[in-house]
């Protein structure tokens, strides 16, 4: 089996795009791509693949037009014609697939939309392009001649033309086969013109029936009039056109004098048996195949004919398509395989066996918009061709478990295609693209449902797609934000206590570093983020999290990879997904993780390498690691830390690694796609390459085994081609290649003669040129090491020849002795006579070898020519000005002069420099010793190493053009985002500031970030504020992983940043105190209330001391230079910056207040002031977080009491004495108050949360009711109740200002219309319900029943109302200023404090808990507690 492949699709929207050579060839254009199908003769013997060739980058630009020479017996009958966006018309060699001409006769930035080529002589292609412009290109001349399609028509005195507006823009150009000069021209907006190529051009006739743009042309194969009689005067020469366009007519024009002579109109229904919907546009094509048949398209994607030959017939009507009389219709259906538009449709006549003279039957191709390429066979309807082509990269595929036949594979054109690899008798693919909307970069067959199988898109969306014919598929709710690079399916995973029901199987996609879990049976549910579930212990776990690239379960759903991309693997267990294993399996990012399936069919049990998982990365290297150890650890509950198993590291690729799949055969046998244009098969246990496939000219994207037939891969690639291949016959050759042999890259081309003439004619010398072949003069320049050659050196003068042939040489020679000169005659060995001649014979004998040699291309031969001769200067000149430069040839060059020796190395140079060999052509300049010129040539094509060596070794010490060569060096590496090197480099020449830039760009590398800080103060005053704010996002990385001595570190660099050292201490001291309060229990509220912690005795182990006084001694009291009231400065300027997480960005902005608090303490005057501001801030900030917080973080539970059990350890009365041994004031009675209610809130809050039964001994209620009783005013504070109503008293008249405002610039809009409004206003013209003492006004649609006193009138016009509305806005105002002050006053003496209806809910909670704690004893309950009662029963105005 030779290589099958699915080639690209043809492009759509161009006629001309499809073109039928001869013996089963078709040529068609795909993007900027060539692709050449070769059926061999095999059309009608029912052909599966064709041997395909690709043409790579054939033009710089889209394809637009293919045609071949039309007639078999011409000399270009074995060439075809190309022309695309890039202005370029090229001509090909059909046996070579290379490029023999070109013309760029357009010019630039014109767009190639139609060519052709003549009949008659076959020599001439025309092409059209956008600007309506017509070039015929005269192949044996080389000649083009322009033709301005506009100007002709303009200047046609035609009435038709004068009545018509649009813009005359040639669409479609058809060459007449009856005339040579003769040429049909469709133009925008319905125009058929008839034009001449003689004398320049001239417009025969301008037609005019059709109203919309012309589709397509088609000359009738035979020159007589078929539609008339045999009393039609110009019957032999009529020269029927057939023209359509969109609005589906079809007219027959006569070519001799441009009248029409039929009209046919297309169905208006479809033909085919099953209902089809309308094709996307109106884009018609149609061919005149054979004298009496015309081949159409329809707008259902049909193709269809009509017999020409139904005589008394009305072919003005379309008969009766469902007709059941003996009538058959006009048009009868081809075939309707597209159910899409088509874009080309084209004949051909070809032999249907390989015997001389053998009957030839028309064959019909097709390409439409469903990417199919059809041939039909027009006398039976046989389907001779029906292959699918790939308008995509073909990103994955994938087997269906239940039937390993039917593969699916997702394509880049926004479709997914199920190929049914069992049916051998004919190429069996469907296309799925409803609702897909974007390139499909991830598939996954469902493990139990046979029809089902799920999608990813580069856009984020998932789907499931039932396969089942007339299936649309199913969406799940967008969360991706970018591609979905992986799916698989696997066991639900869940939080522990979860209830939520799963099915069997969930789906699991990974794209923009998450994975999303979405339940199938449940699409319109939100997806689960896995990494909420995924648990592990360490830091370096919850630092990956967000940065996942591919995940795959294991075939018995036991364990799930996870690939990161810092190249490293992690493995976690279902459900909970426990991380259990971490693997550095590579140092890139990890594209493709694959595990060994549990047997193969040659396997007579388990498989030996089921526990076995491939892996490719960015790196070219493939590793296989074995997992057997730690899943019998995992199975048996155990920890595994022991490294896993390597079972091969696989080396061969040379670029990435991005799809690996397994034998389903053979246990151990793996294939790769790679990069590099390659897919590999391996021997894992071996670590050998068995096969290495090049037939891909793109990077290798996908590969998989055949289910069937263990010798067969198929691989899908970036070069929109699906291949299967045999393993067989790609046998591993040890060398290193890239390149696919499937594609032909063009040689260089002989560009047709840029002189264009108004009109065809011969060159100066009066005979035509030959045609050129496809090697140009470039291709024999020199480019080896020495000079070498083939042959004899002197063809002409030399020739082997004896006998008597050589005896009249003697005699010519003893001739000369006796006359003493050589007498010229034509003989045979005349010129060998020369070499046995004088000086002057000799001279001659090399001027003709040497003309002779040049005539060849043997330009080597012919310059060894000039060297004997003595002419060394005049040869190395001329080589000069031609580039045709040797080594051999300046190495001769100080034979003549040093100063053209110097020219010649500096022009050979230039010559190198042309063809790419840089580091050769900057070897002859330091040759001449022009260094500077070598360097600046290996710095403009980015050979920085190369350069430096050469400075460093052969310049000054003191010269800059090292420095500037790293300088430059560093900016090329960071562009290209090689961050470090160029750090490297930056460093190297003392560019501090841009090392730090580049190392910055690591941000998720807290050492990256420290080392640019350092560069940063490295730089000076410049670089200060960069290397302060580096310092201070590296403290923040190092916060977040708990490294609380590596943060330090990052601030104490940096003077002004060493305040920032208490708030990390602090930070640390916080958490730390946390978790030990979360793991005291119960124990917290009663050892503080009874103050155990004084007495030493708290099961806690709590420093009796407050955590303010922990710091008198501030971390930077040895640096005199620096005050407590600069540190006070320094955190308040730094203060703000948040992390990722919300808990370590709660601590930090506690740590924050807790320092601000300590340094004002320390300070003098207004500073000092500031601490009790901080302490109630630091309070409120908890409180919000208790109050607001999320619930699910343990932290934030009661995190106010834990903070006051650390300001206060002795218990709650001590938390007035925060400042003692600071050398502070007495504390003020508006902070004091807020305090103790914040700190009773706390203890409230968590008593509130426990209800335990009575237990005295444990429980000391009646010190926590002394403890509520003695601070019930404090927290239960009317002013601060009052300050709260205020509050929401603002907010909700600022709703109401907001509105009045917009009634207000309403009324002002219409105003200025003249519009009338009618508002219900008061006797003095203001609403009295606006203008409420509280604000209340009423909605709009409501009543109002204040009642009397208030009787409305309508207002006479806008300007009052506006007024009106004006003095609401600012009675408002006035009142909303009146509350602010109150508040802001309130504010001012007492920061902050709990919301008293709060506090009075929970505290009539505590105290119902407290007499229930008592139970039958409840009368006789402790004086605090009946106290407490009494208050709170009684109720409490505030």
């Amino acid at each position: 089996m030779e290589v099958q492949k699915f080639p690209p699709s043809p492009n759509w929207n161009s006629s001309d795009i499809l073109c039928a050579g001869p013996h089963g060839i078709v040529i068609y254009g795909s993007r900027n791509t060539l692709v050449v199908a070769n059926f061999e003769d095999k059309l009608f013997d029912n052909p599966s693949f064709p041997k395909c060739e690709l043409i790579d980058l054939a033009h710089k630009e889209r394809i637009t037009s293919v045609r071949c020479c039309p007639s078999e017996s011409a000399k270009y009958s074995r060439f075809f014609a190309t022309g695309g966006d890039d202005s370029i018309v090229k001509l090909w060699n059909m046996t070579t697939l290379s490029p023999v001409m070109a013309n760029f006769a357009h010019g630039d930035e014109k767009k190639i939309i139609a060519m052709d080529w003549t009949w008659k002589s076959s020599s001439f292609v025309l092409s059209v392009d956008d600007a309506g412009f017509i070039v015929a290109w005269d192949l044996e001349k080389n000649l083009t001649t322009k033709i301005n399609v506009t100007k002709l028509l303009q200047a046609k005195k035609n009435t038709m033309l004068k009545a018509y507006t649009g813009k005359l823009l040639p669409l479609v150009i058809k060459c007449c086969p009856h005339q040579e000069d003769l040429v049909a021209v469709g133009i925008k907006g319905g125009l058929v013109c008839l034009i001449t190529l003689r004398d320049s051009g001239q417009v025969l006739h301008c037609m005019r029936a059709h109203d919309k743009d012309v589709t397509s042309l088609s000359w009738c194969p035979v020159q007589e009039n078929v539609l008339e009689g045999k009393d039609d005067m110009d019957q032999d020469k009529a020269f029927l056109l057939a023209s359509v366009c969109k609005d589906r007519l079809i007219y027959i024009w006569r070519g001799i004098d441009g009248n029409v002579l039929r009209k046919i109109k297309l169905p208006h229904n479809f033909l085919g048996r099953q209902a089809r919907l309308n094709a996307s546009g109106s884009y018609i094509n149609l061919d005149w195949t054979m004298r009496d048949t015309i081949v159409c398209s329809s707008n259902y994607g049909e193709i269809m004919k009509f017999d020409l030959s139904s005589r008394n017939r009305d072919l003005n009507d379309v008969d009766d398509l469902k007709s059941d009389g003996p009538i058959q219709p006009k048009w009868c259906l081809v075939h309707d395989i597209h159910p899409r538009c088509v874009f080309a449709v084209q004949s051909a006549l070809y032999p249907k066996s390989r015997d001389c003279g053998a009957e030839k039957k028309a064959v019909v191709w097709s390409t439409a918009q469903d990417r199919h390429l059809v041939a039909v066979s027009l006398d039976d309807g046989k389907i001779l061709v029906n292959l699918p082509t790939i308008g995509g990269f073909v990103y994955c595929m994938a087997p269906s478990p239940f039937d390993p036949s039917r593969i699916a594979v997702g394509v880049g054109d926004f479709s997914i295609r199920i190929w049914n690899t069992g049916n051998t008798k004919e190429i069996q693919m469907s296309t799925l693209w409803q609702k897909i909307k974007g390139k499909v970069m991830a598939i996954a067959w469902h493990p139990m449902q046979e029809m089902k199988l799920a999608f990813g898109t580069h856009e984020g969306r998932v789907g499931i797609q039932d396969i089942t014919p007339g299936r649309l598929p199913v969406v799940f709710i967008l969360r991706h934000k970018s591609a979905v690079y992986s799916l698989s399916w696997g066991p639900p995973c869940y939080k522990e206590g979860d209830t939520e029901t799963l099915p069997q199987h969930c789906l699991y996609s990974c794209g923009d570093n998450e994975i999303l879990q979405y339940n199938p049976e449940a699409p319109e549910k939100e997806p689960k983020r896995m990494s909420l579930l995924m648990r592990g212990s360490d830091v370096e776990h919850k630092r990956k999290m967000g940065t996942c690239t591919d995940v795959a379960w294991k075939p018995d759903n036991s364990l799930l990879a996870v690939g990161n991309s810092d190249g490293t693997m992690q493995l976690f267990t279902p459900p909970h997904l426990k991380l259990v294993y971490t693997l550095y399996a590579h140092r890139k990012l990890l594209m493709t993780l694959v595990w060994h399936p549990i047997g193969t069919s040659s396997d007579t049990g388990l498989s030996p390498m089921r526990h076995c998982l491939a892996t490719g990365s960015n790196e070219n290297v493939i590793h296989v690691y074995d997992f057997t150890n730690l899943i019998k650890a995992v199975t048996a509950g155990v920890e595994y830390n022991n490294p896993i198993q390597t079972v091969a590291k696989l080396s061969g690729h040379q670029k990435k690694v991005v799809n690996l799949s397994w034998s389903p055969h053979s246990s151990g046998q793996l294939c790769s796609a790679s990069y590099d244009n390659t897919i590999r098969v391996w021997d894992v246990i071996h670590e050998t390459c068995l096969a290495c496939f090049m037939g891909h000219s793109g990077a290798g994207l996908a590969c998989m085994w055949s289910s069937y037939d263990p010798d067969v891969i198929i691989s899908g690639s970036t070069d929109f081609t699906l291949c299967a291949w045999r393993i067989s016959m790609c046998k591993y050759v040890k060398k290193s290649t890239t390149g696919g042999s499937a594609k032909k890259k063009p040689p260089p081309v002989t560009v047709a003669s840029a002189e264009t003439t108004e009109k065809v004619e011969t060159a100066n010398g009066g005979s035509s040129a030959s045609l050129p072949v496809a090697k140009s003069v470039k291709d024999v320049e020199s480019s080896k090491g020495s000079f070498t050659w083939k042959g004899s050196l002197f063809p002409i003068s030399w020739k082997v020849s004896g006998g008597i042939g050589m005896v009249n040489g003697v005699r010519r020679l003893l001739e000369k002795e006796e006359k003493g000169t050589l007498e010229a005659r034509e003989e045979p060995n005349s010129a060998k006579l020369l070499f046995f001649g004088d000086r002057n014979d000799m001279h001659h004998l090399l001027k003709k070898e040497e003309e002779h040699h040049k005539s060849q291309g043997n330009m080597e031969q012919a310059q060894l020519m000039e060297l004997w001769r003595g002419n060394v200067a005049d040869m190395i000149k001329d080589a000069i000005a031609k580039g045709n430069l040797s080594d051999w040839l300046v190495s001769m060059a100080p034979t003549a002069s040093h100063k053209l020796w110097v020219e010649a190395c500096q022009a050979y140079s230039e010559q190198l420099a042309a063809n790419g060999k840089y580091n050769h052509a900057a070897t002859y300049l330091l040759a001449c010793h022009k260094v500077d010129d070598a360097i600046k040539l290996l710095r403009s094509r980015s050979l920085y190493r190369e350069a430096l060596a050469i400075a460093h070794c052969r310049l000054a010490p003191d010269d800059p053009t090292a420095h500037e060569i790293m300088v430059e060096w560093g900016w090329n590496l960071f562009h290209k985002g090689n961050y470090e090197v160029a750090a490297m480099c930056f460093t190297a020449a003392e560019e501090y500031l841009a090392a730090a830039k580049a190392l910055a760009n690591r941000s998720t590398y807290p050492e990256c970030i420290a080392t640019a800080a350092a560069l940063a103060l490295k730089a000076g005053d410049e670089g200060k504020q960069l290397a302060l704010m580096f310092s201070k996002q590296c403290m923040h990385i190092n916060l977040q992983n708990n490294d609380w001595d590596a943060a330090l570190d990052c601030v104490n660099k940096v003077k002004d940043l060493k305040p920032l050292s208490l708030v990390i201490e602090l930070q640390r001291k916080l958490e730390e105190c946390f978790k030990a309060h979360e793991n005291g229990g119960d124990n917290v509220l009663c050892e503080w209330l009874t103050q155990r912690w004084k007495e030493g005795d708290s099961s806690l182990g709590q420093s009796s001391q407050n955590i303010l006084k922990s710091f008198t001694s501030l971390p930077w009291s040895n640096d005199d230079k620096l005050s407590a009231s600069e540190a006070y400065t320094c955190i308040s300027n730094w203060r703000g910056e948040k992390v990722a997480d919300a808990v370590k960005n709660f601590f930090l902005e506690l740590a924050e207040e807790l320092a601000l608090s300590i340094c004002a303490a320390s300070s003098e005057g207004e500073v000092n002031l500031k601490k009790w501001n901080h302490i109630l801030k630091a309070m409120s900030l908890c409180y919000s977080q208790q109050v607001l917080g999320a619930k699910s973080e343990d932290v934030w539970n009661h995190s106010l009491l834990k903070l006051c059990s650390l300001l206060a350890p002795n218990g709650p009365e001590s938390i007035t004495q925060l400042f003692e041994g600071f050398g502070a004031d007495s504390q003020p009675e508006g902070f004091t108050r807020s305090i103790k209610a914040y700190t009773v809130f706390a203890a409230v809050s968590w008593v509130e949360g426990k209800w335990v039964v009575k237990n005295e001994n444990k429980w000391p209620w009646s010190e926590l009711a002394a403890f509520m009783l003695g601070n019930l005013e404090d927290i239960l504070d009317p002013q601060v109740a009052d300050y709260f109503k205020v509050e929401m008293e603002i907010h909700k008249m600022e709703q109401e200002l907001i509105k009045a405002k917009s009634k207000s610039r309403m009324a002002g809009e219409n105003s200025c219309s003249g519009a009338l409004d009618k508002p219900l206003v008061g006797e003095n013209g203001i609403d009295s319900k606006e203008c409420s003492p509280k604000g209340e006004g009423l909605g709009d649609g409501e009543s109002d029943n204040t009642g009397e006193g208030a009787e409305a009138v309508p207002i006479s016009g806008s300007k009052t109302q506006e007024k009106t509305l004006e003095a609401i806005i600012s009675v408002k105002e006035a009142e909303i200023g009146v509350l602010r002050d109150r508040k802001e006053l309130f504010e001012r003496s007492r920061i902050s404090a709990p919301n008293p209806f709060i506090s009075f809910f929970k505290l009539r909670n505590v105290c119902d808990m407290i007499v229930k704690s008592y139970g039958e004893e409840e009368d006789c309950l402790p004086c605090d507690v009946q106290k407490l009662k009494d208050k709170i029963s009684s109720g409490i105005a505030f």
